[in-house]
């Protein structure tokens, strides 16, 4: 009797219980009303790390990065002392919920510079700031933000702008407008 690669459903009881199906990743189709087309649905499996603090148990599984690339993942779920068989540490991941997070639809999280401009301006500049600005400095940096940066960078993804970038474009400010 071989062992199915890919299992449409779950397994049974007894099947579930067999050490020999635990081992394997299990990927079952499911149904996404977001997409609206059937995606992959990933267990993962576990391994056994050695930290600082004792042996410890991962879940182990596959994300997309941005550009594309499928990289492997883990989450911690507890000490091999406090769950000393593989069977507790799987009912502990279960308890945990870990497999609904590792199946979460990966969203792109990154921010662009406008939406990190507008943040930053509402909170420190708004009228509910921690630290009140006088008017003066409000306008002063509205402008700046709003005249200036947002138009440049606002389509820009905040943490892929390099520093050189922003140095040559202040250097172009200097020559083209007489700013900077």
């Amino acid at each position: 009797m071989g062992i199915p690669a890919f299992r449409i459903g779950g397994f049974s009881g007894a099947e579930r219980e067999s050490t020999k199906y635990r081992n394997y990743e299990i990927i079952n189709r499911r149904h996404s009303p977001q997409i609206g087309h059937t995606m992959a649905y990933q267990r993962g499996s576990l391994k056994k790390l050695r930290r600082k603090e004792g042996e410890i148990w991962v879940l182990r599984y596959r994300i997309t990065k941005p550009d594309g690339r499928r990289v492997e993942n883990t989450l911690p779920i507890g000490l091999v002392r406090n769950f000393p068989k593989e069977w507790d540490a799987w009912r502990e991941a279960d308890r945990l919920d870990l497999h609904t997070r590792i199946n979460e639809e990966s969203r792109d999280v990154r921010i662009h510079f406008d939406a990190l401009a507008e943040q930053h301006l509402r909170n420190d500049f708004g009228a509910d700031a921690v630290r009140p600005k006088t008017e003066r400095t409000v306008l002063n940096t509205e402008h700046i933000v709003c005249t200036y940066l947002i138009p440049r960078w606002g389509d820009e993804i905040a943490g892929e702008i390099k520093p050189l970038e922003i140095q040559r474009w202040l250097k172009s400010l200097h020559g083209e407008k007489g700013l900077a």
